[in-house]
């Protein structure tokens, strides 16, 4: 069976040094797509400083670590099936690389600095969001960085994150659209298709545009590759008795 790229040591290693924390190497072109999802929490959710968060698909935790940031006394639950990608978070909010860099000598690169912090109000789980079962079902905001063109359902993704936020709870993501299967693609042809998705559940779309463009660069070169995103804040009404 073929190795996921996800598990391969020289893409998380790039993940992490060029796309999510490229800015640390003078590398900012990703940074748009990270910065405008913090934005859109923040402007949402406001100042709810004990907020309960879910971060979907974290990889290797920029947006969690952005958050804990910010939400210094909130519970963030950080979630990706990736192994290698869990490990590299919990290894990234361990401090062990605050005086290492790494080359990525197959892309050009040399003596990348790596990010380090240490929060404490993070939990990592290595498990497929879609298959856990989540004991307390009361989050206050869910967070999802290009995770619905990942994930095996969109519909049934879109749901739980219905089914385990409070009410008044908020969904901040994005997606490139970029669907690896036929379902998804029928599904989610395009963005209106995607909004019927989310308003058929029962979310109510609070903002939501196209076309922000997000890259990675590939080498030392600047080579890229390019996708266009859409940006989503949904929110769970009250129920209507």
């Amino acid at each position: 069976m073929e190795e996921s790229k996800y598990e391969s040591g020289d893409f998380v290693n790039a993940y992490m040094a060029l796309w999510s924390y490229g800015y640390l190497n003078n590398l900012a072109y990703s940074e748009g797509l990270y910065r405008t999802i913090i934005s859109l929490v923040v402007s949402n959710l406001g100042a709810m400083n004990k907020a309960k968060i879910l971060d979907v698909g974290c990889g290797v935790g920029r947006t969690t670590f952005d958050l804990a940031n910010i939400y210094k006394k909130s519970c963030i639950t950080s979630i990706d099936q990736s192994k290698k990608m869990i490990e590299t978070a919990r290894q990234i909010n361990s401090s062990c690389f605050k005086e290492k860099k790494i080359s990525l000598w197959n892309r050009g690169f040399k003596d990348l600095k790596l990010p380090y912090f240490s929060y404490l109000n993070i939990e990592f789980l290595c498990e497929n969001f879609e298959l856990y079962d989540f004991a307390e079902k009361d989050f206050d905001l869910i967070v999802n960085v290009n995770y619905l063109d990942r994930c095996n359902s969109i519909e049934s993704s879109i749901k739980k994150f219905f089914d385990i936020l409070k009410e008044g709870g908020l969904v901040v993501g994005c997606t490139p659209m970029n669907f690896t299967n036929k379902d998804s693609w029928e599904m989610c042809k395009d963005v209106e298709s995607l909004k019927k998705v989310m308003n058929k559940t029962g979310f109510e779309i609070v903002d939501l545009f196209d076309n922000l463009v997000y890259k990675e660069i590939l080498d030392v070169r600047e080579s890229f590759e390019e996708y266009k995103v859409v940006c989503y804040v949904v929110k769970k009404n009250k129920a209507i008795l």
